[in-house]
Parts: structure tokens; sequence; C-alpha cells
């Protein structure tokens, strides 16, 4: 069968407690049903093989962002039940050589989230005044899609290294013949909202930057929130032209695979129940 479901994680954790947003954590626990109901119902494929003629619908795990989780949890039990997996990186996360902007906003006091509002949208400061509305959230929303490297120059606080791979991880991954590595941006951008020379550098400088590190061919890039509005047909042909499969956030099964679009769905901590739900729409 030429059908591929493709599952996106992002941490697999001991507790469902995650500094941007809990629906990004699935427990341990979880995680491992996951793994049952998957080796029952799908031929669990990697993403070097993802092509192959396989009896049963063909099945993609992949991770997103590089959350340490994903090497102390995720891994040995991906290991356990011998089942292939995708992990992209955002390299600038590596290491702590820069910050998530999403952890700063949240880690922001009320006066620096205002007189950012003040300087860069004042309507929205006025607005969330008005209508009560949180400001972490407003200016969460604002700052999706610009302001990164302004935001990562603010921030100095929280370690966020306890978050994020470390580099000795993620060489470690790649030396398993399960695991294949991926990149996602140097700092998680929506590349929607950046220029082409820009996306360009944000795509291409990830890539280059896993393969000098790890000595190997990186052939997979996911693109950041990866919905319809956060990226382009920039974003697109700079994939294509750099002949990497790239992966978005939209839902579907990939029956026409297109290499540049690649569908996946996106997986927290469901139960197996819910799970089954989810990716019987699409088969």
């Amino acid at each position: 069968m030429d059908k591929i479901i493709i599952v996106m994680y992002h941490e697999i954790s001991t507790k469902i407690e995650h500094p941007f947003s809990n629906a990004l954590c699935t427990s341990v626990e979880r995680f491992e049903e996951h793994l049952n109901f998957y080796s029952t119902n799908f031929s669990i494929v990697s993403a070097k093989n993802i092509n192959i003629k396989t009896e049963k619908t063909k099945l993609l795990i992949t991770f997103d962002d590089g959350y340490v989780g994903n090497y102390l949890y995720a891994a040995p039990l991906l290991r356990k039940y011998n089942v292939p997996a995708l992990f992209f990186i955002t390299t600038g996360f590596i290491d702590r050589t820069s910050s998530y902007w999403i952890f700063i906003v949240k880690n922001m006091s009320n006066k620096r989230l205002a007189l950012f509002l003040i300087k860069h949208n004042p309507i929205a400061l006025l607005l969330a005044i008005i209508k009560g509305n949180s400001l972490y959230k407003v200016v969460k929303k604002c700052f999706k899609y610009s302001y990164i490297k302004e935001l990562n120059k603010l921030y100095s606080g929280v370690g966020f290294d306890k978050y994020f791979l470390s580099w000795s991880q993620i060489n470690d991954l790649k030396n398993d013949n399960l695991f294949e590595i991926g990149a996602h941006t140097i700092s998680h951008a929506v590349l929607s909202r950046l220029s082409y020379t820009d996306q360009l550098y944000e795509i291409k400088k990830s890539i280059h930057c896993l393969e000098n590190r790890l000595g190997v061919r990186i052939e997979h890039f996911s693109y950041p929130f990866g919905d319809e509005n956060d990226l382009n047909e920039s974003s697109k042909s700079i994939c294509k032209e750099l002949g990497v499969f790239a992966y978005t956030t939209q839902k579907g099964n990939n029956l026409l695979f297109d290499k540049q679009g690649i569908k996946r769905i996106g997986i927290h901590n469901d139960t197996v129940s819910e799970l089954n739900k989810k990716i019987n729409k699409y088969l």
C-alpha cells in the first residue's frame, strides 16, 4: 500500500508539564501504549525506507524541536519495541546556544511585556487591557510572527538547556540505526513571515550545521509550526532546491506524497481510543 501515515510528537516526559503548553507532552506510559497500538495495526517504517511496499498501511514516527525527554524516555522505548523514528532538531536550541522565544516571553514580567507591546503593537496592548486578556497570551500571539532576534537579546535568565538535547545526545541518537536526524531551522521562526534570504539562512544553515557536526547527510526538514499560513512557496522551493523531504503539521495520509508538503497528524497525551479516532480519519 502507498498510503503513509506520519505522526508527530513533541516531548515524551515523566510528567505532563511543559513551559510552553502541556498539550505538547506525552507521558511515558501513554507513549508505550501508542507504540503497542502502532505495532499491531501498522507497518512502522523509517524515514529512509518510507517508499517501501508493505501489506499494512505504513506509519512513520517523528518528533519536533529536540526536547531532551525524547532522548531520556522515548528512545529507550523505541529501542525496546525495535521501532524507528525521525527526530527534527532546532539547532539554535542545542546546548543552549539560543533560547526559544516562547520561553522568553513566558518569563518576562508584565511590565516588560507591556513596554514591548507599546513599542511594537500598542493597539494589542489597549485591547488586552480592555478585554482583561493575559498579556502573555497577547504577546505570544503577536510575536509568533516576528521579533525573534530581538527577543533572544532580551533574556538571559532561566536555563533552557535542561529542556533540549545536547550535541552528545544527538550524536548518540544518530549512531543508532533505528533513528534518523532531521533539521527544524535555527530559531524556530515562522518562515512565511521571513524574506526569502532569511528563510534560506534558517533552513540551509540548520541543515549544514547538523551535517557538519554529525557527519551525515540530512535529508529531512520540518517547518516550524507547519500550518499552511506558517510556510509559503519560497519555503517549499528552498527545500526542493536543497533536496530535502519537508514536513508540515497539516493533517493527511500522504497518498499523493508531495515531498515538500508532507502531512502529519499531531499526537499528544491521547488515549489509545483517541489516537485511533485521530488516525482513522485518514485511513
